[in-house]
């Protein structure tokens, strides 16, 4: 939900894609004795680049398809409040909003 919803994806992604340094000791290939030794926090290296890509394509992919739900949600709105106030609205009027929207 957070990142669907555009709030600190960014360091949701960094976070995935941590790998070992100075500041940030990693284990490369973490085993359950490893988890149990950190008090059950997790300590495994990250894929930089899955992460980014993934993050990324998410962001895209997502972003359509709620642009997309905001679009039928007005345009159904539009044709509801025609058929339901009888509006001096014709049929080619909201083929033409609907094609430029």
């Amino acid at each position: 939900m957070r990142c669907a919803t555009g709030e600190g994806w960014n360091a949701l992604m960094f976070d995935t894609g941590r790998t070992n340094s100075i500041t940030f000791q990693c284990d490369a290939h973490p085993t359950y004795a490893s988890y149990k030794e950190n008090n059950f926090t997790p300590n495994g290296c990250g894929m930089p680049r899955v992460a980014t890509i993934y993050y990324i394509s998410f962001q895209i992919i997502v972003s359509q398809v709620f642009l997309n739900l905001f679009i039928a949600i007005v345009v159904d709105t539009f044709i509801a409040m025609k058929n339901a106030y009888d509006l001096p609205i014709r049929q080619t009027d909201i083929e033409v909003f609907t094609e430029i929207w």
